[in-house]
Parts: C-alpha cells; sequence; structure tokens
C-alpha cells in the first residue's frame, strides 16, 4: 500500500475519465423463475464473489438462453469488475475467464490505452475519495454514471507495465511472508498444546 501511494502522489499525471479510456456496463440478472436460464456454462458473478483480485470460478452459471433473454453481458477475459452497492462498493476482481454478471456490478472491458491491472490499482489507491461518491438513504451506492466519470491518474504503457512488475513483487513477498508467519503461528500453537498435555499429564501421574 505504502509504494502504491508513493507511486501515485509522487508523479504528476494526466487525469482521464473511465468512459474516455474503456467500454463499461452493468450486467443483468436472467429471471430465477426460469429454469432454462440457468445451470448452462457460461459463468456468472455477483459482487459478493469479488473479493480478490483474479476471480475465481463462479457459484452461478447461465445458459446462452439466460444470456440473450436478459440484461446480462458477456466480458471477455482480463475485464474489471466493480462492485456498486452498499458494503460491496468498489470491491473489485479482474476476470480469469470470459463471464457475466449482475447489475450490482460494473464491468469495465480491457483496451489498448490501459492496462487493467493499471486501473485496479489505481481505483484501490483512490477507493477512498470514490466512495464518498455514494449516494443513497437506506443502501448507498455509485451509479454507472458516476463510475464513468470517475478521473484515474494516466501514464503511458511502459511506465504502466513497470509499476504493475513492482507491485506484483511486492504481493508475492508479502503473501511469502504471510505463509511464513502463519507456519510460525501454527508451530507455537502446537507447541504450547504439547506443553499443557505434558503437564497435565504429570499432574495425573
Amino acid at each position: 500500500i505504502k509504494f502504491l501511494d508513493n507511486f501515485f502522489n509522487s508523479r504528476t499525471f494526466n487525469w482521464v475519465k473511465l468512459e474516455e479510456l474503456t467500454e463499461l456496463s452493468v450486467g443483468g440478472t436472467p429471471s430465477k423463475s426460469n429454469s432454462d436460464f440457468w445451470h448452462g456454462d457460461i459463468p456468472w458473478y455477483t459482487s459478493r464473489e469479488i473479493n480478490h483480485k483474479y476471480t475465481s470460478d463462479s457459484d452461478n452459471c447461465i445458459s446462452k438462453n439466460g444470456l440473450n433473454k436478459s440484461s446480462a453481458k458477456f466480458f471477455p477475459e482480463g475485464s474489471l469488475l466493480v462492485g456498486m452497492n452498499d458494503t460491496a462498493a468498489m470491491k473489485m476482481s479482474i476476470l480469469n475467464q470470459q463471464a457475466t454478471f449482475n447489475q450490482n456490478i460494473t464491468g469495465l472491458k480491457p483496451s489498448e490505452e490501459i492496462d487493467i491491472e493499471y486501473v485496479y490499482y489505481a481505483l484501490t489507491h483512490l477507493k477512498k475519495s470514490i466512495l464518498s461518491m455514494r449516494r443513497g438513504v437506506r443502501q448507498q451506492y455509485l451509479s454507472l454514471k458516476k463510475i464513468k466519470e470517475i478521473k484515474i491518474p494516466m501514464c503511458d504503457k511502459k511506465l504502466q507495465k513497470e509499476f504493475i512488475n513492482k507491485m506484483n513483487l511486492f504481493e508475492k513477498k508479502e503473501k511469502i511472508l504471510f505463509n511464513n508467519q502463519y507456519k510460525i503461528i501454527a508451530n507455537l500453537k502446537f507447541l504450547k498444546s504439547a506443553i499443557l498435555s505434558k503437564e497435565f499429564q504429570n499432574k495425573v501421574a
């Protein structure tokens, strides 16, 4: 996070609206009362499933009929999904496969002007200010119009790629550190359990 913020705070950027960089659209949900629209082979995501940088397999799939007879849209692998409603607002994942999604998600398609990973990080950096744009009484949400008008700091593709490579390296090191810490904690818990068990056995003896 520190490197992320330093990168965007230490340079002068050209700020560009998302709608000027790529195609954006909300998804849709086929009628759940029609079984012919479901249990097909087209992945369909909800905002509950976009908690990680890349998507995993979707919990549900729709059929070609469900796609054709609803407002659901087929987006290509590498598209960015952005949650719009309430606590899911600004949760993001990059599609690991061609897929569809519901109306509580905005999809951003890859384009020649931007690397979608760069957009993911730029939006992560701007997340706090973007969330302040939410509106609503019972539920706060980001409209498609608001998301289209979000301006992100732009640089050339070469610098985008250099930045992404450094972020990926940081994330890899962070994951290794987390796994090592998890192993240390697990070993300490095992050692504590063994010591307590031995003490109990000695008292009984």
